[in-house]
């Protein structure tokens, strides 16, 4: 069954079954502080579940694109990827478990559905503690459609109990496993709670969200009901497809194919195989990052694209793959598998950005490695039977001056059976950031040498400014920097070339049409999330995040932007604004010095 007909069954499915589809949200998770990436299928739709937004029907469905970086270091085994897609549905407030499991079970075994073998399915159940009770109920629905006693598996809250955090929304959830056969088990006391890959997870059938955590021992019933199914599509495609890895599914094969071109991928060794799936799952993240608007930079989540681009580079340049000619033949084969329901990923400049990342790395890659290779042959050197151990403070220092990034400098040397040193790496990396916080104490440290009075107007005009830059530029453009003086202001921002003068004028012209139309200029207290609802800029949400109250800039209806001042009252304070330069301060990010005149 191909990953299209996979993708129409399930839709279809639910929409008869009174589900409403919706679209895929942006991977960047924009408007949720605690989130930089959209890492499941409710991350997207997470304020119909707190209330603090009203759903467009009860029942919902979608297939979500996602991305997770915690098992970076697990990408290149056959199933563990960055990017996938997640297969949805939810109830909210509507049906309860009979309805979900019913729906569970007629979606896996009818021939409408995915035509699996009822007597090789397995479910999951949570068997209770101390505070909640046994899912006694989910169980009684599952025997009620057949499924054998000894196929239902009661499992203690690690494995069944979902929580969203140390208080909040949580529930028992039911999952469903298939058994793949004798061949794939571990031994003879082979069961399904094994991780062996026998017992194959494919879809959790409900995530049945009816507390409210106060503690770890203190649960409330909430006022109703939700239901939050999902199933990885790459997982689901492995087993359909009869396939030992996602990475061999129609969803992967023909990157992997790309990738490997050149190589006889049967007589690879493992941890060639391994490099291979590295390149194709980081190119293919990358390909969905910047059709959805991120850009490589050291920041949040162009720093995520970064590393993930860098790291597959490492591994091209260890196989002498022609990597410009790559990006440039996975374009059409990323658009042959995706285009239909992502046209995104057709746009052209993907391929550019990859080619500017990867020329501006290639010269500092090949000579970190270079360095990486002379301390590994000299460690080659010892004593046979000692344990060969790179030193942290190396790794670190390759990966400050040359951008080789720890998991980078891991993979290479794990080549020449070395391990690296990682509590001495993490003491150099606290050292650099205490070195760090002293210079930065010394540079910042005579910041209110001016009075606020005489920063203020210049300080409203930057936010105009960078309003301005997104309106002429496009939303991408974001903070990177700035510096006020009572004469003129400084404003980096991210973006990859130099501003026509037709652009810059347009910029200038806005900003004073904003101090021209006199502006009111109010200082509100909410809440990080109220305010990232409500379309404020947020430059910091790491730090804003972890307060209750956060304050927020308006100027009249043109800017909103979370600040902590100094401002004026209104923009007819200010002046005429003028742009005196525009230039670079490095890849990707753009300079743009400003003075306002006074009549």
């Amino acid at each position: 069954m191909t990953h299209i007909e996979i993708r129409r069954r399930f839709i279809n499915f639910f929409v008869k079954n009174d589900h409403l589809q919706i679209p895929s949200a942006n991977l960047v998770a924009r408007g949720d502080p605690t989130l930089l990436f959209i890492n499941s299928g409710m991350a997207a739709i997470k304020p119909y579940f707190t209330g603090e937004e009203k759903p467009p029907h009860p029942r919902l469905t979608d297939i979500q694109k996602c991305l997770r970086t915690e098992d970076l270091e697990s990408v290149g085994d056959p199933h563990h990827h960055t990017f996938f897609e997640m297969l949805g549905s939810w109830s909210i407030g509507d049906y309860g478990k009979e309805t979900a499991v019913r729906l569970a079970w007629e979606l896996l075994t009818s021939s409408q559905g995915f035509g699996f073998d009822p007597q090789r399915l397995y479910v999951t159940v949570f068997a209770g503690n101390d505070y909640l009770p046994a899912d006694d109920e989910t169980a009684k629905y599952w025997e009620s459609l057949g499924v054998l006693k000894d196929h239902i598996l009661r499992l203690p809250a690690e494995d069944n109990l979902w929580v969203s955090g140390p208080t909040g929304p949580c529930g028992p959830c039911t999952e469903v496993l298939y058994d793949r056969g004798e061949e794939y088990s571990c031994g003879p006391n082979c069961n399904p709670t094994c991780s062996c890959g026998r017992f194959y997870e494919i879809w959790n059938a409900g995530v049945f969200m009816q507390y409210f955590r106060k503690s770890e021992t203190e649960f409330d019933d909430l006022p109703f009901l939700s239901v939050d199914t999902g199933a990885g599509l790459e997982r689901l495609a492995a087993v359909l497809q009869g396939r030992d890895s996602n990475y061999e599914t129609d969803l992967f094969s023909p990157i992997v194919t790309e990738v490997a071109s050149g190589l006889n991928l049967s007589q690879l060794s493992p941890r060639q195989m391994a490099s291979v799936r590295i390149i194709s799952d980081h190119l293919r993240a990358a390909f969905f990052l910047i059709a959805d608007g991120v850009v490589p930079s050291n920041k949040q989540e162009g720093y995520v694209l970064r590393r993930l681009l860098r790291r597959a580079m490492t591994h091209g340049v260890l196989f002498k793959i022609d990597q410009i000619g790559l990006f440039q033949r996975l374009s059409p084969v990323m658009a042959g598998i995706y285009a239909e329901f992502y046209p995104e990923v057709e746009n052209p400049k993907i391929v550019q950005i990859m080619q500017e990342e990867y020329q501006s790395f290639l010269k500092t890659l090949k000579k970190g490695l270079n360095i990486l290779r002379e301390k590994i042959d000299l460690l080659g050197e010892t004593e046979k039977g000692e344990e060969q151990v790179l030193p942290g403070e190396l790794v670190f220092d390759l990966e400050s001056t040359y951008g080789l990034p720890f998991d980078t400098q891991k993979d290479f040397a794990e080549n020449f059976g070395i391990k690296i040193d990682q509590k001495g790496y993490q003491e150099a990396f606290k050292k650099h950031q205490e070195l760090s916080r002293r210079g930065a104490e010394g540079k910042f440290g005579k910041v209110g040498e001016y009075p606020p009075e005489q920063i203020a107007p210049l300080h409203t005009a930057t936010h105009l400014l960078h309003q301005a830059l997104r309106d002429v530029l496009g939303e991408e453009i974001r903070q990177a920097g700035q510096s006020l003086t009572p004469e003129r202001l400084r404003f980096d921002f991210t973006f990859d070339r130099k501003l026509t003068p037709q652009e810059l004028s347009a910029v200038e012209a806005i900003v004073n049409e904003k101090i021209d139309r006199q502006l009111p200029v109010i200082k509100k207290k909410t809440s990080y999330h109220q305010a990232v609802k409500e379309g404020a800029i947020a430059l910091f949400r790491e730090k804003y995040k972890q307060v209750d109250e956060v304050t927020m800039y308006e100027i009249g209806d043109y800017s909103k932007e979370l600040c902590g001042g100094p401002h004026v009252a209104n923009t007819a304070e200010l002046g005429r604004f003028k742009i005196v330069k525009e230039e670079s301060v490095g890849k990707g990010v753009r300079r743009i010095k400003a003075v306002l005149e006074r009549n």
